[in-house]
């Protein structure tokens, strides 16, 4: 009785695993398969996108999102307010698409709460992908810099950051 609990427990643990996926690139030598894997990802997305990022000036990136909100799905953005003011942002140019909602975070020192920066760098896709790592959305991110990301492919990871999104945007501000 006990092997056959423990080759279900196994049996079910490997088929799990099987789902549930994690891929990682290493910047520069796979910037464009990361690349490719993000908007590939943002394409097939069929019902939400949430985004935190600090730095946002890739127009890649942008207009794939733009198509997405075109297509019906709702993409979420947390980003840094200073950041959203750079010339090059596109945060200005996306929030003014419908099914597109922009929420900045600003910085501040504090000594009772952190209200540091909006640094991270994350996208969660479909309530299934997230793509986390040191990469912002820019261009040099994407050719020249050392950077990582990493895939997950599975709900629970995008959940958990999913979550963390919500509890950051009680801090943010509508753009």
């Amino acid at each position: 009785m006990f092997q056959k609990l423990f080759l279900i427990v196994l049996l079910s643990l490997s088929l799990s695993a099987n789902q549930n996926s994690i891929t990682h690139f290493l910047h520069p030598k796979e910037s464009q398969k990361s690349l490719n894997a993000i908007l590939s990802s943002i394409s097939n997305a069929q019902e939400s996108i949430y985004v935190m990022i600090f730095n946002f000036t890739h127009k890649q990136i942008a207009k794939a999102l733009k198509d997405a909100a075109k297509r019906g799905v709702k993409v979420n953005i947390i980003t840094d307010l200073k950041q959203s003011k750079n010339e090059f942002s596109q945060i200005a140019y996306l929030n003014k698409y419908n099914n597109i909602l922009i929420y900045t975070l600003e910085g501040k020192k504090n000594k009772k709460e952190h209200t540091g920066s909006m640094h991270l760098k994350i996208i969660i896709i479909d309530d299934t992908l997230t793509f986390t790592g040191s990469a912002n959305f820019s261009q040099s991110a994407f050719t020249i810099n050392y950077e990582n990301i990493i895939l997950f492919n599975d709900p629970k990871t995008a959940k958990i950051y999913k979550d963390y999104f919500y509890e950051i945007k009680k801090r943010a501000t509508t753009f």
